[in-house]
């Protein structure tokens, strides 16, 4: 950004390029199976056999190449990363995971189809990979220029203000919790009763009253976890919600919830039969390691009871 203000145009590009680059490559077949919340780039080889008469054609040397692809992104619209520096670096790691996270799924399908020789599935799975890493770059090309230039469209902006959690990507959560939620320990939106079916995000406060929320995510807990979310410091100066048991689902459990930044707590509540919900408001502008704890207080690890809600969890903008 400075060398495009100072009129460096050929730095500015240099600097651009190796950025672009680079995150093409967290986007690219092979790349994209490393982290962040991936593996190595021979996972595939561990677990798919190679077709025909060549017993080295493995994945991962299949997804070392590019296929033939069709592009168009002509009526994509850029996502505004932020107005400020540190801001746009923190929704960019969420959208650079999400990105990632999206591209994995089409690997397979697309090793399948060169093992097969079938060039429309190719040239498909292939298309999307490189669509979705386009998307990043044209995101984060728009918001370079939009912060050179300080200049910001109001409906982008006002997006930006207030910031739903669940669309946060934590840098450490867990991968596994109690029945029901199990391998998938963070359900955005819902909760899960017994049967792994949906059900509303619902907190009972100690007024009586019941909500019903539509942003959040349910959890279930094992003897406690984190959730913890790199925060930049400046950008926002509170984080607030609502927290506890499910009035149906955790009825009969117990847990003790805690907010820490920068592992000072400034939020800490017990939840059971006599208190099952409860809101919270922690100041955060300065910043750090936002973590979310919940601890079993049943003494059952395993308990299914343990239904934990986390309700309109919304980290609010600093604006100046």
């Amino acid at each position: 950004m400075k060398n495009l203000i100072e009129n460096r145009i050929s730095e500015a590009a240099k600097f651009t390029g190796s950025f672009i680059h680079t995150l093409q490559d967290f986007c690219s077949n092979l790349h994209c199976l490393e982290n962040p919340e991936g593996s190595d780039i021979f996972v595939l080889d561990r677990l798919i056999k190679p077709h025909g008469h060549d017993k080295y054609m493995t994945p991962s040397m299949i997804l070392a190449k590019e296929y033939p692809f069709f592009l168009n992104i002509r009526k994509y619209r850029p996502f505004l990363l932020g107005t400020t520096q540190p801001e746009a670096i923190f929704h960019l790691y969420s959208r650079l995971v999400s990105k990632i996270t999206r591209i994995r799924f089409y690997l397979i399908p697309l090793v399948e189809g060169v093992y097969r020789n079938k060039k429309k599935q190719i040239q498909k799975n292939q298309s999307f990979i490189i669509l979705e890493g386009a998307k990043l770059v044209a995101d984060v090309l728009y918001t370079i220029f939009s912060l050179t230039f300080n200049r910001f469209k109001k409906n982008q902006v006002d997006v930006l203000k207030k910031i739903h959690l669940e669309e946060i990507s934590p840098i450490e959560k867990p991968y596994i919790l109690s029945y029901p939620y199990r391998f998938t320990p963070i359900v955005n939106n819902f909760c899960l009763d017994m049967d792994r079916r949906f059900v509303p995000l619902q907190l009972k406060f100690p007024d009586g009253t019941v909500k019903t929320f539509r942003h959040g995510f349910g959890t279930g807990c094992h003897i406690e976890y984190d959730l913890v979310y790199d925060i930049p410091k400046n950008v926002f100066k509170n984080f607030q919600g609502s927290v506890g048991l499910h009035p149906i689902l955790g009825k009969n459990g117990k847990i003790k919830v805690e907010i820490s930044l920068n592992n000072k707590v400034f939020y800490h509540n017990e939840f059971g039969e006599r208190k099952l919900a409860d809101i919270f408001d922690v100041p955060i502008l300065c910043g750090g390691k936002l973590k979310l704890t919940v601890r079993d207080r049943t003494g059952c690890w395993g308990s299914p009871d343990n239904n934990v809600v986390w309700a309109e969890p919304i980290l609010i903008k600093n604006v100046v």
